[in-house]
Parts: C-alpha cells; sequence; structure tokens
C-alpha cells in the first residue's frame, strides 16, 4: 500500500509541473538512461562511454538492448562526435589551418 501512496505523490507533483499531455508524451519516447544497465560496463556512466562501445551498442543484435540502451546510445556517440568537431575546428583555427 505505502509504494501505491508514494506513487500517488511523485503523479501529484508531476502534475503541477506538467499537463497530462506532455507526462503522456515523456512515456511514449525512449528513456536517456544515466547507466549501462547490461554487460560487461553494468553501472557505469553512459558518457564515460568511448565512441567504439557505443557504435557496438548501435550495430549489436543484443536482444538486452532494448530502445531506451539504443537511444541512450545513439545520444551520447553524437555528443562525442560533435565534441571531436569542436575540438578539431579549434585545433585547426590554433594552427592556422582553415577547416574544411
Amino acid at each position: 500500500m505505502a509504494d501505491a501512496l508514494i506513487t500517488a505523490q511523485i503523479l501529484e507533483r508531476m502534475l503541477k509541473l506538467h499537463d497530462s499531455a506532455a507526462l503522456q508524451n515523456f512515456t511514449s519516447q525512449p528513456a536517456l538512461l544515466t547507466k549501462v544497465t547490461v554487460g560487461k560496463y553494468k553501472g557505469k556512466l553512459w558518457s564515460e562511454m568511448d565512441a567504439g562501445y557505443l557504435k557496438w551498442v548501435l550495430d549489436a543484435k543484443e536482444p538486452s538492448f532494448n530502445d531506451d540502451v539504443r537511444f541512450t546510445a545513439k545520444h551520447w556517440l553524437a555528443k562525442k562526435e560533435e565534441k571531436n568537431a569542436k575540438d578539431k575546428n579549434h585545433g585547426n583555427q590554433r594552427s592556422g589551418k582553415a577547416s574544411v
């Protein structure tokens, strides 16, 4: 019974911050996970995973990699590629090379 009461309180608080349509939208999309939930890196932060691992997750046919896991891997891979592009461009500007 206590878990139902807590769930009701959480919902009540969420409805103060968002309307019901926004809450429904949240649940219809994959979640961005904070920590790896499966495999040898379980418990590690997704933000700390290297690009090779993230690409492997996206290409793997592993059934335990659900939509949330793949969505998260895609998110962090894009962030890393964006950072690498910025770093490369910044390095080219400091060395006097034009970015292509």
